[in-house]
């Protein structure tokens, strides 16, 4: 593994080289000097999407969504939770399917919300619908190198495990149960997923 990554500015789409080591001190834009990471899910568009999902060399979340999708606004907490605890170790975005039509038909986004993990700019798994468990769950598979709160996401199962890398992992445990109880208390009865108006027969 290289000491350091490829990253896409989220302001200015401007590609980083970042040392690993410094993923955690708020590193900033070498060209526009804002930050590169900023706890919040960054929106995604037909300009930025190549600089920020298939430059980077980080594992990439993007939820695909639409504003008028009820479920979609049901995920949306437990989604920007997930960006405030898991970020640096992964980036989080969001496409909005209504207003990138390409870029939505291009991955095939049939239903939403639809989470799609992209590793070394290509997708590596996609979760359909509205997580039951922790969004951390779906993340896990496709990036079982990632290191949280002192431990590793291991995706041995097919929920997150932290397991120990001779630090201490409560910090990440913690962000497993607030994922798992905010999705439990967004839905406790999961709904039907949204589909697209163009295509609304279930995948």
């Amino acid at each position: 593994m290289s000491d350091s990554v490829i990253l896409g500015c989220p302001d200015c789409s401007a590609i980083n080289r970042v040392s690993r080591a410094r993923l955690d001190d708020g590193p900033t834009c070498g060209k526009c000097k804002q930050r590169l990471f900023t706890g919040e899910a960054v929106p995604l568009t037909s300009a930025n999407f190549h600089a920020l999902v298939e430059r980077s060399e980080l594992p990439v979340v993007v939820d695909f969504w639409a504003a008028w999708c009820g479920p979609c606004k049901m995920m949306a907490p437990i989604f920007a939770d997930a960006a405030r605890e898991l970020e640096p170790r992964m980036r989080f975005a969001k496409l909005d399917t209504e207003a990138e039509q390409a870029l939505a038909g291009r991955f095939g986004i049939r239903s939403i919300p639809t989470l799609i993990v992209f590793k070394n700019g290509g997708e590596a798994t996609r979760q359909p619908g509205l997580l039951q468990g922790t969004t951390a769950s779906a993340v896990a598979p496709a990036a079982p190198d990632v290191m949280v709160g002192g431990g590793v996401l291991s995706s041995s199962a097919s929920t997150m495990n932290l397991a120990p890398d001779g630090a201490n992992c409560r910090t990440g445990s913690s962000v497993v149960l607030l994922l798992q109880a905010k999705s439990g208390e967004a839905c406790a009865s999961p709904p039907s997923p949204c589909y697209s108006r163009q295509d609304a027969t279930p995948r």
